[in-house]
């Protein structure tokens, strides 16, 4: 089984063993090996690129295609790669400036818990606009729809041909999964 996907699925900062292609794998038993190919920062353009130049290879029986509903649709809009590789390390390219220096941004993303938690609220305070990611817009979000049922039939086409089980793995947000307040 060949996991695609972008951080959730790679389990950033989350222990190995606790992903959720770890839990699947721990499910399924020994009969089934599950490799997981997720990449940070990685949209559905490059996880298809790298089912096609690599993760054939690996001859899977099956394709799960980690689908993150909070920004995977309008990543899709832009076939780009929204992160550069700097000093080893996957960087946001919309994240280049900041108050300190690079080195030291990176240093702190490394050790430190607190900067991970103050890094979007800086961010906010910058910009002026609440902290989160920034809203799209109908337009990217309409082409982010198009362009994610072209690159599903792209993943159906490319199993089909090989005789591969494709499977979509819808990784809500957080919003999807709290509770709602009952209504009176």
């Amino acid at each position: 089984v060949l996991a695609l996907g972008d951080s959730f699925t790679m389990g950033y900062s989350v222990a190995q063993e606790r992903t959720w292609v770890r839990r699947l794998e721990a499910q399924l038993g020994e009969r089934f090996e599950v490799i997981n190919a997720g990449v940070p920062g990685y949209s559905t353009w490059q996880e298809l690129a790298y089912l096609e130049e690599e993760g054939l290879a690996l001859a899977p029986e099956v394709v799960l295609l980690g689908f993150f509903l909070g920004n995977d649709i309008t990543d899709n809009a832009e076939p780009s790669l929204p992160v550069e590789v700097r000093e080893g390390q996957l960087i946001s390219t919309q994240g280049r400036d900041g108050i300190l220096p690079f080195g030291w941004r990176l240093f702190l993303a490394r050790h430190s818990h607190l900067y991970h938690l103050a890094w979007p609220l800086q961010r906010a305070w910058r910009s002026g606009r609440p902290a989160g990611p920034p809203p799209a817009d109908a337009a990217q979000v309409e082409a982010g729809w198009r362009a994610t049922g072209l690159l599903m039939g792209r993943l159906a086409r490319i199993c089909a041909t090989r005789g591969i089980r494709p499977i979509i793995v819808l990784i809500p947000e957080r919003a999807h999964l709290e509770a709602r307040p009952e209504r009176d």
